[in-house]
């Protein structure tokens, strides 16, 4: 295709934002490019970058971006987006590299005013373990994944993340897979996304939804089974099989042929153009669980250092980075310095970290100290199907309240997010974690065991010298005998019901506190309400709390005594 010629004064020119812009708000302006282009996804025809100065003299390099509007063709054209992050007074420059000549625009001015905002997800100053925003305001990502869309894109996406929103959830994982978001398939060939503007179109949108409703999102760029050769990959299709015209024989070349990582990282300098100016880009997530596509640590390595090293000089923000395995991973690759977070994916029926875990769950003894994403789980990686048993929601619940008590970075992200979270309405399952942790950084408190009185509870907390958090729950309720009970009532023709004895005098008991008198404030789990208060004194370094009778399960909130 070639790129409309832009009727043009200058050969280049930088339209202005509607001022003021408020700060760490996203602007886009338009840029008219006085220049036909064959390709204008290839930077080798041309590198059209936009140059912002801070009011404070930072200069920051952003790329630029084509893009086809999806209503207006004549709309179509050149654009960058950014996020100015100090008030004041900026400036911005455009640049066109072409083999030919290099052009350069005048200078436009734009004020931004101040706005209290919490910026991009960081590393916690204080805990590498946890997440930050760049305020300081601590962050622990609670969702599912979102990966695609079942039946239609956008309104898939606005009841989803209006659920979520609504619920207190605050985070999604999505994939630019080719049934999805991805921008490069078969139908595009290699290095142009002319055929995939629509699906980016869409991402654009997903991503507006997102920010309005403050959910920030993990975007996962490769999936295994583009890159898998057997009976669930989608290599035969892939343009870089060298059967389709592409230059690999094998998927495992994509991190090693030259003309390969070329071409990948077009792709990645489209992404960081289009999509890098968001603060509800949580991370980017290499791959999809990387090791089903046979792509070996020796060989995975070098790619990654060299993929963050070009994406970094386009994401202009610097988001953090992660990458996913199906188990546990490789510890010299969780401890790349270019791998700002680890992942876990897990599918059981009885998790081992629904228990406490001394000092919270590691992904091996010799994982780094860095913050553990939970990016899928799941009763079964077959499938969960909606019915009596899958509505009681006891496995998200139990995964949403136990993997915040056990250390890690976010949630679980339940998988199941259009065959049984949606259908099901299981939404409200976020509620009560979301409004139990709302106001807590969990950056500041460390994982403790707890002692439950009776072996038909489990508890778990989390402490501070002067605060802790605490779970208490019932240890018939999960999902397993939830199964068990509807299979029976399967079998038998009898009715199903599962019901659980309320537990009576329960008592949990902790060591850790400061000596003194507490406020013990106990929560409702599904609603994130209280539901009674009372005194207790810690002696010794020891607590013991009665908790009231409960059914599933009860929370608790340990604060000092005024």
């Amino acid at each position: 295709m070639t790129a409309s010629a832009f009727d043009s004064a200058a050969m280049l020119a930088l339209s202005k934002p509607a001022q003021p812009v408020p700060r760490l708000c996203p602007i886009e302006l338009a840029i008219h490019l006085g220049l036909q282009v064959e390709n204008p996804y290839d930077p080798g025809e041309i590198d059209l970058r936009v140059t912002f100065t801070s009011p404070q003299g930072v200069h920051m390099r952003a790329p630029a971006f084509y893009f086809l509007h999806q209503r207006d063709p004549g709309q179509s054209g050149w654009r960058v987006r950014f996020t100015p992050a100090s008030a004041g007074q900026w400036r911005a420059i455009a640049t066109a590299i072409t083999p030919q000549a290099t052009h350069t625009s005048d200078a436009i001015t734009f004020v931004v005013s101040p706005r209290d905002a919490a910026g991009f997800a960081r590393l916690h100053p204080t805990n590498p373990r946890q997440l930050a925003f760049d305020n300081g305001a601590p962050f622990f990502p609670i969702g599912l994944n979102l990966a695609w869309w079942r039946d239609d894109a956008l309104r898939d996406y606005t009841r989803w993340l209006d659920a979520l929103r609504a619920n207190g959830a605050n985070a999604a994982r999505i994939w630019m897979a080719s049934w999805s978001f991805g921008i490069e398939w078969s139908d595009t060939g290699l290095g142009n996304y002319d055929n995939r503007q629509l699906r980016a179109h869409w991402l654009d949108e997903v991503l507006r939804m997102a920010e309005e409703r403050d959910i920030y999102l993990v975007l996962s760029l490769l999936p295994d089974r583009e890159f898998r050769d057997d009976d669930v990959g989608h290599w035969r299709d892939n343009p870089y099989n060298a059967a389709n015209g592409g230059m690999l024989k094998t998927p495992q070349e994509f991190v090693s042929d030259a003309a390969a990582k070329a071409l990948f990282k077009r792709r990645l300098r489209y992404i960081a153009a289009r999509w890098g100016y968001s603060p509800n880009i949580l991370a980017w997530e290499w791959w999809n669980e990387v090791e089903l596509a046979r792509i070996e640590t020796p060989a995975l390595m070098p790619w990654i250092q060299e993929m963050t090293a070009h994406l970094r000089q386009f994401d202009v923000n610097r988001h953090l980075v992660t990458i996913s395995y199906a188990g546990n991973g490789d510890d010299d690759v969780w401890r790349m310095r270019e791998i700002d977070l680890m992942q876990r994916h897990e599918y059981s029926e009885s998790p081992q970290w629904f228990t406490p875990i001394a000092g919270g769950f590691r992904l091996t003894p010799n994982a780094p100290a860095k913050p553990l994403l939970f990016g899928e789980f799941g009763y079964s990686p077959y499938g969960e199907p909606v019915n009596d048993a899958t509505r009681s929601g006891a496995h998200l619940h139990n995964a949403l309240w136990a993997s915040a008590f056990n250390g890690f970075a976010s949630s679980a992200m339940y998988w199941w997010w259009d065959t049984l979270i949606d259908p099901a309405n299981l939404w409200p399952a976020f509620k009560g974690i979301a409004s139990f942790l709302r106001d807590e950084d969990l950056a500041a408190y460390r994982v403790m065991p707890a002692a439950s009185s009776t072996p038909k509870a489990v508890a778990m907390a989390l402490l501070q010298d002067n605060r802790a958090l605490l779970w208490l729950r019932n240890a018939q309720f999960d999902q397993s005998n939830t199964n068990y009970k509807w299979l029976m009532s399967q079998s038998t023709g009898a009715p199903f019901a599962f019901t659980l004895d309320s537990l009576r005098d329960a008592t949990v008991e902790f060591a850790g506190l400061r000596d003194g008198a507490y406020r013990v404030t106990w929560v409702d789990t599904t609603t994130g309400l209280p539901i009674r208060s009372a005194q207790a004194v810690a002696q010794g370094g020891r607590l013991v709390l009665q908790a009231p009778a409960f059914t599933s399960d009860v929370a608790a909130k340990v604060t000092p005594a005024r």
